[in-house]
């Protein structure tokens, strides 16, 4: 076991500038079961003893008669999590970013980002993780 380089990656056809407007209005129109599968919420986290977090779902039996859950989704913290992607993936295009670099390849251009990682999230990668699974970077233009 070793560490692993974790890559993101968003391309466009060279030339053509992402549409982050579309990305925001599909977004703002993003359902709440929509959502809740690309934030794969699953419930609170709760931290164990060696620093780890963990689903409380994961703790409930599937037969047990408590509720999965013990505190609502918030649909507009959600929604706002994946406007703030937008906008970080925004700003990487036009100014920049430490984490995410915009590169011109031979046909497209990309934002890239990565790290290397014992296991820990990354969560640069995430970020355009959650852009693609919502829709958002089709509606931008990126290759999907």
């Amino acid at each position: 076991m070793g560490a692993d380089l974790i890559l993101g990656v968003l391309e466009i056809q060279k030339g053509q500038a992402p549409d982050f407007e579309a990305s925001e209005k599909h977004i703002r129109n993003l359902d709440e079961a929509t959502l809740q599968e690309v934030l794969e919420w699953h419930g609170p986290q709760i931290a164990g003893s060696n620093g780890m977090s963990f689903r409380l779902q994961d703790f409930i039996q599937e037969d047990s008669s408590e509720p999965a859950t013990s505190e609502p989704f918030k649909v507009d913290e959600a929604r706002q999590r994946l406007l703030d992607d937008c906008q970080t993936l925004k700003e990487a295009w036009s100014d920049g970013r430490r984490t995410i670099v915009r590169m011109e390849l031979h046909q497209t251009e990309a934002l890239i980002t990565g790290e290397v990682t014992w296991g820990d999230p990354v969560e640069t990668v995430h970020l355009i993780d959650r852009f693609i699974r919502c829709g958002a970077a089709e509606k931008a233009g990126f290759i999907v």
